[in-house]
């Protein structure tokens, strides 16, 4: 059942776990199967804080849970942002459209700026890590 885990949820936790209720949807498998990430991802995202999603993954988890998915990955990039939508640093809207499916970049680029992207944002997820 959606919510009947006793763990800490996280805030993208609770936000994925109302939107499966709100879409009638009762088990964390039937995201898994919808979206094509893995049960043991999703699980990871919903309990523990200690890693961010990659945003290819949050793509396909918003477009499971019928959610805009520049929002989710706002709202999980921006710890600030207290509703999926928020991005309140120009630059973070314009790599949001960037990497969006309908973005004029060719596929094989914007696979490359997930990369780099990653890259770049990757020590300050070691940091982040320690100090949580």
């Amino acid at each position: 059942m959606v919510g009947s885990n006793a763990k800490k949820v996280t805030p993208l936790g609770r936000l994925v776990l109302d939107r499966m209720a709100e879409i009638g949807m009762t088990q964390q498998n039937d995201l898994a199967a919808r979206s094509g990430v893995a049960n043991s991802t999703i699980s990871r995202l919903l309990y523990t804080e200690q890693r961010r999603a990659h945003i290819p993954t949050l793509r396909r988890l918003a477009e499971g849970l019928d959610l805009d998915a520049n929002a989710l990955v706002a709202f999980v990039y921006d710890g600030d942002a207290a509703v999926p939508g928020e991005v309140p640093h120009p630059l973070a809207a314009e790599i949001t459209r960037m990497l969006a499916p309908d973005s004029p970049l060719p596929d094989e680029e914007r696979a490359l700026l997930v990369a780099l992207l990653d890259r770049v944002v990757a020590p300050s997820r070691r940091l982040m890590r320690r100090k949580g």
